[in-house]
């Protein structure tokens, strides 16, 4: 929440490859920290990073075909493993 405050008084790029990462690794930090029962908090926190995701690190991933960092990837799945922290394997389908 203080970057955006942080960019008005600074020359902060918040479009920056760099920030955007920040911002997502933030959310991914937030759902680490958090309990497996703060259910609501965990999927705040994952719905904000899957809409980074989406909509700032790769724009264009529902309208066409997109090459995706392996790092991204491995984060990505980590996400949805800390979403369901409390029973892992449900983020996992069969």
């Amino acid at each position: 929440n203080q970057i955006p405050k942080l960019a008005l008084n600074n020359n902060i790029n918040l479009q920056d490859k760099f920030m955007i990462s920040l911002k997502s690794v933030g959310h991914l930090k937030m759902m680490d920290i958090l309990d497996g029962n703060e259910i609501e908090k965990l999927s705040f926190h994952h719905q904000h990073f899957l809409d980074i995701f989406q909509n700032e690190l790769y724009p264009g991933i529902k309208s066409k075909p997109t090459s995706i960092s392996l790092n991204d990837i491995s984060t990505l799945i980590e996400v949805y493993v800390l979403l369901n922290k409390k029973s892992w394997m449900k983020s996992v389908k069969d």
